[in-house]
């Protein structure tokens, strides 16, 4: 679902109203926080998958395929030189927000991708770490 314009504003309305409601105690810079999010990027999508219970596939296969479809969304916006990241938390997970978006009870809202221009080149001399940090032989 694609949410831009003024409709980021209204979104930002109701992140800090559910969080409010959520915990009162939220203190003001969290509050603030989660105002400035929708309107940080020109472009936010929410990401939503429906659960088929009935399908042959499981829903845990069903949510792996949602996910691996946001990462080549998000490696295409990055291919095309605009910057994105995929962010869930309380507003994701949050039954009335998704409600409010319009998804239906078969569906989840898996977090929200923000879309928009990067400010700053990236920095191309990153150190990879070393494999061993990150990958395991198993010899059987």
């Amino acid at each position: 679902m694609l949410i831009r314009g003024p409709a980021r504003e209204r979104l930002s309305e109701l992140f800090v109203r559910r969080l409010q409601q959520r915990d009162p105690a939220t203190p003001a810079g969290k509050l603030d926080k989660a105002r400035r999010m929708p309107l940080a990027a020109p472009l936010v999508i929410a990401v939503g998958v429906h659960l088929r219970q009935d399908h042959k596939v499981p829903e845990l296969e069903q949510l792996l395929a949602t996910g691996a479809g946001v990462m080549n969304l998000l490696n295409a916006f990055h291919a095309q030189g605009y910057g994105a990241i995929w962010l869930t938390g309380g507003n994701a997970y949050d039954p009335e927000i998704a409600a409010a978006l319009g998804f239906e009870a078969q569906e989840r809202c898996l977090g929200f991708v923000y879309v928009g221009s990067i400010s700053s080149p990236q920095n191309p001399a990153v150190r990879r770490p070393e494999r061993t940090a990150l990958v395991r032989d198993w010899s059987g």
